[in-house]
């Protein structure tokens, strides 16, 4: 397995978070993986090897790429080349693609995608979603992106398990911007 522990220096989620999502699905042995927003890859390349090291599973990764003019960034080709699990779903407006599914479509999500809007879909986010899936959303600290709270918001609302990890403990980690993990008690 070739896990990158250090991620890309223009990676959004640091590694100590990039970790607990290797983790939790290593550990959750989930089937249908979704990603919305691919970014540099750093969080394809951690969902892909836990897949492999699961020996089960596929990835759904969606991305518009309006942030990196439309183009999927070279170190996620070289990734990609060589993995089997995976369906890139783009260039593509993430909430089109939410809006598309049908109920009970995946059991794992991280969401770092659409900043700006992101948040004005989470009921749709929570239909896509399996009973008891987990869920992972970035960027729901950053005093940036406040629509993304909405997440946490809607899960205390809905009565849905949730944590939020944003202690920082070293100067190379991003990890006050925040990581609510939630499981989708239905």
């Amino acid at each position: 397995m070739n896990i990158v522990l250090n991620r890309p220096s223009k990676a959004a989620i640091d590694s100590a978070h990039g970790m607990l999502i290797l983790g939790a699905l290593m550990s959750s042995k989930s089937k249908n993986v979704l990603e919305i927003g691919i970014g540099t890859g750093f969080i394809t390349n951690m969902l892909l090897n836990a897949i492999e090291y699961n020996k089960i599973g596929h990835l759904t990764s969606v991305d518009n790429f309006h942030d990196l003019g439309g183009n999927l960034p070279n170190q996620t080709l070289d990734i990609l080349k060589t993995k089997q699990n995976i369906k890139i779903i783009a260039p593509m407006e993430e909430k089109d693609f939410v809006f598309s599914c049908e109920e009970n479509s995946f059991d794992f999500l991280v969401s770092d995608g659409d900043h700006l809007h992101a948040g004005e879909w989470v009921d749709q986010i929570f239909k896509i979603m399996k009973p008891d899936s987990i869920m992972f959303f970035h960027d729901v600290n950053n005093p940036g992106y406040l629509n993304l709270r909405n997440y946490k918001t809607r899960s205390d609302e809905l009565g849905k398990p949730n944590f939020l990890f944003k202690e920082s403990s070293r100067s190379d980690e991003d990890c006050h911007r925040g990581i609510l993990m939630v499981v989708n008690k239905k």
